[in-house]
């Protein structure tokens, strides 16, 4: 018995290829000083000016691949420094995401061939100062290290930037300083009103006492005055609480700065310290002054207006 074998063949095959041998990119970058907004000591977000990129390519064939790797990082560990030596911690963010130092992000431009002129802009970085960091008035810089990586790449390259640039890119640097002006900042909130109670017209009035405090929160070494205004009554001797309604029915009372009643709060004469980027307590202490046997039933209030000067 005889067999016929039939064989059968294919020609299998692909073209490869490649960049020109000549084929090249010159790029320069621009990146403008960034000076943020001056801000107070809490938090802040800001958008800062692109880097641009700007590359001439020649001799590159149909489907040639001009591709940049290109990375933010700062010099001192995303870390802002005063002349005086005082730290302020900040995020570079991408996207509006934290970018670890040393990120890439990535540009890829289909060349269509021979030559031509290349130019991007990346604008989407932000820093971001952290919440919650109070600290001393001043100017604070650093220098910003900007890494583009660049070249003119075979058709069907697929590089990633986050493994490893490949070797044949060029890599351009240029430093840019950071800065930022801290302005002082204070804030001052009352932790509750200054409540006497329910009292009868025996009761002991010369006993009859209450406290508040005031929270105050300043940037440090930050110099702040607290001034207690004279109330209704407007005068610097006398304060009042005055029945609900009118104005002729009152209760003396006054406000002091100690618990033994030693040292009135008078708008002429300001409570004075200096901030530590910490909340402090400030007392105030109130005290009813003149006997109750004589005055009518009802409600007696006052309004003081305390402020601030940093």
């Amino acid at each position: 018995m005889k067999m016929l074998l039939v064989c059968l063949f294919f020609l299998l095959g692909m073209w490869v290829v490649p960049a020109a041998a000549n084929a090249s990119a010159t790029c320069t970058n621009r990146m403008d000083t960034i000076e943020l907004e001056a801000m107070s000591g809490e938090a802040a977000i800001v958008t800062f000016p692109p880097v641009s990129i700007s590359c001439n390519v020649t001799g590159a064939n149909v489907g040639s691949i001009f591709y940049a790797c290109i990375t933010l990082a700062d010099t001192d560990d995303q870390t802002l420094r005063s002349e005086n030596g005082h730290k302020l911690a900040f995020e570079v963010l991408t996207h509006g995401q934290s970018t670890a130092k040393g990120g890439y992000d990535t540009y890829r431009y289909d060349v269509p061939g021979t030559k031509g002129t290349i130019e991007y802009m990346f604008d989407y970085w932000t820093v971001k100062i952290p919440p919650g960091r109070w600290v001393k008035a001043g100017i604070y810089k650093t220098d910003l290290q900007v890494d583009v990586w660049y070249g003119v790449l075979s058709k069907g390259s697929n590089p990633s930037c986050s493994a490893s640039v490949p070797p044949q890119m060029i890599r351009m640097a240029t430093t840019r300083p950071l800065s930022v002006e801290i302005k002082p900042s204070c804030k001052l909130n009352v932790m509750g009103d200054l409540d006497f109670g329910v009292v009868t017209p025996v009761t002991d009035w010369k006993n009859m006492r209450a406290s508040t405090a005031l929270n105050v929160r300043c940037s440090p070494e930050a110099n702040y005055t607290i001034t207690v205004d004279n109330g209704k009554s407007r005068s610097p001797k006398v304060r009042k609480m005055y029945m609900a309604g009118e104005m002729e029915t009152s209760v003396g009372y006054e406000l002091y700065k100690d618990a033994s009643a030693g040292v009135p709060w008078r708008e002429t004469d300001p409570e004075k310290g200096t901030g530590t980027g910490f909340p402090i307590k400030v007392p105030v202490y109130g005290r009813i002054n003149e006997p109750l046997n004589k005055k009518p039933a009802g409600k007696y209030s006052d309004t003081v207006l305390v402020t601030i000067e940093f």
